[in-house]
C-alpha cells in the first residue's frame, strides 16, 4: 500500500510539475522514480516468497521458547533442537525427538506428549502442526535396545 500511494503521490508530481512549468522533464523524472519503487517492491516479495518456498526455519526466539517449555517439562529427560518449517506466514510446522523418563508407561507417554502440545500451542498459535518422535529410555540394562520408538 505505501508503495502504491508514493507511486501516485510521484505521478502526480510529476504531472503536476510537468504543466505548471510547461516542461516534459518532471513527468520523466516521476516515472524513473515509479520504476525504482517497483523493482524495490519485487525484491521484497521475491525474498520473502523465497523463504516461504524453501521451507524457512521458524524465527529463533520462538525455537528457543520451544526448547525452554520442553526442557522444564518433568517428565522429558532429552529433547534434541527442535526443527521447523513454514508452510505460511502463521502456519509453522514443529518436529521434536523427545527422550521421557525410564519406566513411563505408553499412555503416560501419550499424555506427556498432549501436555507439551498443549503448552506449545498455548504459547505459539502459529505452530499449527506438531510432530513428537517419543523415546523412552531402558528401564534396565538388560534386554535389547528396540530402539523405543512410539
Amino acid at each position: 500500500d505505501c508503495a502504491a500511494l508514493l507511486g501516485f503521490l510521484a505521478a502526480f508530481a510529476g504531472v503536476y510539475l510537468g504543466q505548471r512549468w510547461g516542461v516534459p522533464w518532471p513527468d520523466a523524472v516521476a516515472s524513473l522514480f515509479i520504476g525504482v519503487i517497483l523493482i524495490v517492491v519485487a525484491l521484497f516479495l521475491a525474498a520473502e516468497t523465497k523463504g516461504l518456498l524453501l521451507g524457512e526455519r521458524a524465527n529463533m526466539q520462538i525455537i528457543e521458547d520451544i526448547r525452554r517449555i520442553v526442557a522444564e517439562d518433568s517428565s522429558v529427560t532429552l529433547a534434541n533442537q527442535p526443527l521447523t518449517m513454514h508452510f505460511g506466514p502463521n502456519q509453522i510446522l514443529l518436529n521434536l525427538e523427545v527422550e521421557f523418563k525410564p519406566k513411563m508407561t505408553a499412555p503416560e507417554i501419550a499424555a506427556a506428549i498432549e501436555c507439551l502440545e498443549r503448552k506449545i500451542r498455548d504459547r505459539h498459535a502459529e505452530v499449527s502442526r506438531i510432530f513428537i518422535e517419543a523415546r523412552a529410555l531402558r528401564a534396565s540394562a538388560a534386554g535389547p535396545d528396540t530402539g523405543g520408538r512410539h
